[in-house]
């Protein structure tokens, strides 16, 4: 539930994080993220991504993520033929902290009973120790800056099929 951070501009980061032990997994991959008004969902959402365009206004820290089609871990996106993971071919190296952010996003208001739910599609393969998170950050326009990454979610470490989640 991202409703506490309805009216505002906010970025979505995907933390992939690494024990930096000799442990590697095929790790995390997503698809078809959607911000979306609960209970009743509009026809259009405020936000959809199913990276079928490429990496288009997204970025990333310490490069792992990349966009395209998997050839490890699940062998296919969850729809498309092109999704976000952590090294498409094969698993994530050693030391290997990583986050994958969106652009900015301004979220709509909300009223009555309305909430606003951050929603996609994640496959995550970790060794022991590693895992990944949901995180957002505000931007605050009085310093005109992006604040500190916070946790949306826990840390996730296995799942043998694409789940579809709700933050």
């Amino acid at each position: 539930d991202v409703t506490t951070y309805a009216g505002q501009r906010v970025r979505f980061g995907f933390y992939h994080y690494t024990e930096n032990d000799s442990g590697v997994g095929n790790c995390w991959f997503i698809d078809d993220l959607q911000v979306v008004t609960v209970p009743v969902i509009p026809s259009s959402p405020p936000f959809s991504e199913n990276f079928e365009s490429g990496i288009a206004d997204w970025s990333m820290v310490n490069g792992v993520w990349e966009v395209g089609t998997p050839t490890a871990g699940p062998d296919a996106c969850n729809s498309g033929s092109q999704c976000a993971g952590t090294v498409l071919s094969g698993n994530y190296p050693r030391s290997a902290n990583s986050r994958l952010i969106s652009a900015p996003i301004d979220l709509p208001t909300v009223s009555g009973s309305d909430e606003l739910h951050l929603r996609f599609w994640q496959w995550f393969s970790y060794e022991y120790g590693d895992n990944g998170t949901v995180q957002i950050s505000l931007w605050d326009t009085s310093s005109s800056s992006w604040q500190p990454w916070t946790d949306l979610s826990g840390s996730m470490t296995y799942s043998s099929a694409w789940t579809r989640t709700d933050v």
